[in-house]
Formats: structure tokens, C-alpha cells, sequence
């Protein structure tokens, strides 16, 4: 693969000319940064690193993490990497994960990171498709020798290197690597494909979806935007730097603002907690299940949350122990966000989002194709603009855009208050539950079980007859005769099954795995 294109001419001149995208590049950025902070801390690893993958935690400023991402560019280069060359990139979220990244971006490559969730099957499907010749990961993860099973299964067509010691017959080791050689140089236009990120899979095969400097650019902004981020400010993110929650919501803000980037993964709540406060970290970007978490926890540091990048639990975002700025994303280009100074009820910001003015939004009827513009009235959310991707790369996925050009969904909002003004999500279309002409919203039953004293998470799904069924993690002493009870109080419909487990199925993103509950009816 060589260096190309994503969007169309028609479009860059559209959305620069907006404002909406910028000519800046990653690295354009991060060297900017640099210039103007050498001496600053940049990224610090989790104390638990060692135990994870064997290699010491490492706290980089930025002087430093420049000379590792030139030293790593060197050794990338120097094994055929160039301009447009696919890397794919398995590791937890770490120092020489956002190296890595960087090093792949300044020599013109495109990044591919792959879930370190990720086994046989899926590196042997997914490095394929996306063209990638090269991988990068760790000698162990989690008790696992990660390189010596890449070797294996990529064959000797994928060049593997790896970080960490007893790295195996015929892969690389990235730490032996030289300090100082020359790097070629490359002038990226921010057009230019710099990622190629998979779909979480909640409910399928995951699907590969390309992005440009331009479109992180535009989702960084916004989130930098509506977290107000600047240099003083100390992140922590739990996501793997895999998709636009790891990538948009946190490390492309990191470089937009110069702030200190506090990584952290597997996620584990009580390591998670004790970063918070021992970073003394100002800003965390955290999914649901953590969201819901914090309530139990005092950081007097944190000045915002900001969370996502499903739907969150009103109860979560109202007893969260700093403001929260919700947000709500999509790997295809779905970025919304609310901040207090949107909506300043933090019950209500879990659920609406302003309409972005950057962002064309529709909403249709899934079943009619017909247009909705009254409020209160759910449909698909179909979305153009500055954030949403060109298309899913061939052969990993179908036409996701409508007749005109708007990127379909498969989300459920309505407008709501005065005017429309807002979104108010509602649920994932394939998800809601049809049962003897009555509708069965699974968020809502949701948000009102997990305002219970007794119940820690829930997740509602539909069986092949049209039946509701609410798997729950308990908090406390609590029956499903209870909960049937409590649903009732607030007029919503109950399920007809409650299941009670000890914990719910979720991917790398945080995200509940609903086609797993449905396995169980």
C-alpha cells in the first residue's frame, strides 16, 4: 500500500474552508509539543506494568519520548517500513504503545491497533485485510507470550517485533535497537490514511475503519473543547488506545493540548483509583461500568469526567464525584458530546446532546425510510460531517451511508427540547424489543434498574419469542420480585425474566456484548 487519499478533493475543500479540518498532522503536533515543553512529564505507565508485561513502568517527558519515537522510526524503517505501509500494533495501553504510534506515523505508515483481547483468530483474519506486513507487540502480556505466538500464526510474510526481554527466534527485539539513526525524512498530508481501527463487534464481525489526520483531528477538538484541556491538565484514560474512545477522547487530545498523559490497562478499579490520585489526575476519560464506580470514590484532584462512549446511567452521571461531560461515539464517525454548560442537570446530560452545527444530522423512520423532524419521535440517527469516515476498507464491510450520503447509524435518538435543539438517545435499533405490539426499550429499563440500592450493572435483551429478559449484577440483597416492583414505580415496561450474574460480558471497549446474554436464553 502506498500513501493516498481518503476523502474526496470536494470535501477537504468544504471543511477546511469551515474551519473543520486544520492542515496539521500527528506529527506535526507532537513535535510542536515537544518545541514547547521539552522538559515536561508527557506519559506515565501504571504501576502494574511490570506485572503485566514484564518491562518497568517508564514516566517520559517529552524531549524523551521524542528520542524513542526516533529511535523506533529508525528500527521500523530500517525493517521496510515506509510511507503508506500498514504496522499493526499489539500492546496494552503503555509508553511503548503511544512510541510505537508515533514512530509509525512520522515515517508516513498507517497504525493498526489490534485489542490485545485479540487471539488466533482474529490476527489471522484481520492482518490480512488490512494489508499489514508488520507487528509489533510485547514478549508476555498478562502471563502470555504474546510475540512467540504472533510468529506463529503471521508466518513469515509479517515481520514481528517485540519490547520486553527472551524475545524469540526470528522476531525482532526493539529494545536492542540502535539510539541514533538517521530517519528518512516525509511530508504527510493530513488527507493521508494514518489508522486503521476495527469496530468493537458487539455483535458481528469487527470491520475496518480507515481515518485520515483530518478525522482525529476533528473528533480531538471536540472533545478537547468540551473537556476545556489545557497544558496544566493531567489525563487518565482506562480505554485501549484502539479506537475513538482510546484514540479520539484521549490521545489525540493529549497532543492538542500538551497536557500529561496517565495510561492505564487492563482496567482495575482499585489501581485505577489509586492513579487517580497519586497522578493527581484532572481529567479522566472513562466508559459506563467505570463511570458508575467513581460515586464509591473521593479524587479530589479530578475537576471533570468525561464519559462515554455508549450511554450512560443518569444515577452514574449525577453521583459522580467531579462534573461529567458525556459523550457518545462511534468507530464509523458518530462524536457527540455534553458538557454542563450544554445541559446543566447532570441526570438529563446522560442521555442529550446538542446538534453539533458541524455536524448534519437526520432522523428516519428504520422501518418506512421517512423523514422525522418532530420531537419525541424515535428514529435512526444518520449523520455527515467532519468526523464521519469514507467507508469501511474493501472487503471488510458494506456500504454503511444512506441514499444521501449520511452514515447510517443503527442509533436510535429523538429531538428533544425546545425547537429540537437537543438529541436524546434513545437505544441501538437492533435492540429494542417488540413485544405483543408494545415496545421494550432495553437503556431505559436499564438506567431505571441500575437506580436501585441493589443492583451494580444490568443489561436487558430480547429472546427469539419477543420475551425481555434483565441479566443483573447485584450490589446488595435484592430479588427479581423487587425489581419487578421497583420498574413498575416508574412506569416502564418489565421484563419477563431476571437473570442475576456475576458480572456482564464486555469487549475491549467497555461495551456490554449483548449477542453473548442472548446465547444464554
Amino acid at each position: 500500500m502506498t500513501a493516498s487519499a481518503l476523502h474526496p478533493l470536494s470535501r477537504v475543500l468544504e471543511f477546511t474552508a469551515r474551519g473543520w479540518w486544520v492542515p496539521d498532522t500527528l506529527d506535526e503536533l507532537f513535535r510542536r509539543q515537544v518545541r514547547a515543553r521539552p522538559g515536561a512529564l508527557a506519559v506515565v505507565d501504571s504501576s502494574d506494568k511490570a506485572e503485566l508485561t514484564g518491562i518497568e513502568p517508564r514516566r517520559w517527558s517529552w524531549a524523551r519520548l521524542h528520542v524513542e519515537v526516533d529511535r523506533l522510526a529508525a528500527l521500523l524503517q530500517r525493517h521496510g517500513v515506509g510511507p503508506g505501509d500498514i504496522v499493526a500494533v499489539q500492546l496494552p495501553s503503555c509508553v511503548e504503545l503511544v512510541a510505537t504510534f508515533l514512530a509509525v506515523v512520522r515515517l508516513g505508515g498507517v497504525v493498526c491497533p489490534i485489542p490485545v483481547q485479540y487471539r488466533e483468530y482474529e490476527l489471522r483474519a484481520l492482518l490480512p485485510l488490512a494489508g499489514a506486513r508488520t507487528l509489533v507487540t510485547a514478549t508476555r502480556i498478562n502471563g502470555r507470550r504474546y510475540a512467540e505466538f504472533a510468529r506463529q500464526v503471521c508466518g513469515e510474510a509479517v515481520t514481528v517485533l517485540a519490547f520486553g526481554a527472551n524475545v524469540p527466534r526470528r522476531v525482532v527485539q526493539v529494545d536492542a535497537a540502535e539510539h541514533v539513526v538517521p530517519v528518512r525524512s516525509y511530508e504527510a498530508d493530513p488527507n493521508h490514511c494514518v489508522s486503521i481501527c476495527w469496530t468493537s463487534g458487539t455483535e458481528g464481525t469487527p470491520k475496518a475503519v480507515p481515518r485520515a489526520h483530518y478525522d482525529w483531528l476533528a473528533i480531538a477538538r471536540a472533545c478537547a473543547e468540551a473537556a476545556a484541556l489545557t497544558a496544566d491538565d493531567v489525563i487518565l484514560s482506562p480505554f485501549p488506545l484502539v479506537n475513538v474512545a482510546g484514540i479520539g477522547a484521549s490521545l489525540v487530545p493529549w497532543l492538542l493540548s500538551g497536557c500529561r498523559l496517565v495510561l492505564h490497562q487492563p482496567v482495575a478499579l482499585a489501581a485505577l483509583v489509586r492513579q487517580l490520585s497519586e497522578e493527581h489526575v484532572t481529567c479522566a476519560v472513562v466508559p459506563p461500568a467505570v463511570l458508575a464506580a467513581l460515586a464509591r470514590w473521593d479524587v479530589p484532584s479530578l475537576r471533570t469526567v468525561v464519559a462515554g462512549s455508549g450511554p450512560l446511567s443518569p444515577v452514574a452521571v449525577r453521583d459522580c464525584p467531579a462534573p461529567v461531560v458525556s459523550f457518545f461515539a462511534s468507530c464509523e464517525g458518530t462524536v457527540l458530546f455534553c458538557s454542563p454548560k450544554d445541559v446543566a442537570d447532570p441526570e438529563a446530560r446522560a442521555r442529550l446532546f446538542p446538534r453539533s452545527g458541524a455536524m448534519r444530522m437526520r432522523l428516519v423512520d428504520p422501518v418506512t425510510e421517512r423523514e422525522i423532524v418532530e420531537s419525541g419521535r424515535p428514529g435512526e440517527l444518520r449523520v455527515a460531517g467532519p468526523t464521519v469516515i469514507p467507508g469501511y476498507l474493501l472487503g471488510t464491510g458494506d456500504d454503511p451511508f444512506d441514499d444521501l450520503g449520511f452514515l447510517r447509524t443503527g442509533d436510535l435518538f429523538e429531538f428533544a427540547g425546545p425547537g429540537g435543539r437537543y438529541l436524546r438517545y434513545v437505544d441501538r435499533v437492533r435492540d429494542v424489543i417488540v413485544r405483543q405490539g408494545a415496545r421494550v426499550v432495553p437503556s431505559e429499563v436499564e438506567a431505571v434498574l441500575v437506580a436501585h440500592a441493589g443492583v451494580a450493572e444490568a443489561a436487558v435483551v430480547g429472546d427469539a419469542d419477543g420475551k425481555a429478559c434483565a441479566f443483573v449484577v447485584a450490589g446488595g440483597a435484592v430479588s427479581g420480585d423487587d425489581l419487578a416492583v421497583h420498574l413498575r414505580g416508574y412506569r416502564v415496561e418489565v421484563p419477563e425474566r431476571f437473570e442475576f450474574v456475576d458480572a456482564l460480558p464486555r469487549n475491549f471497549a467497555g461495551r456490554v456484548v449483548r449477542r453473548e446474554l442472548r446465547r444464554r436464553l
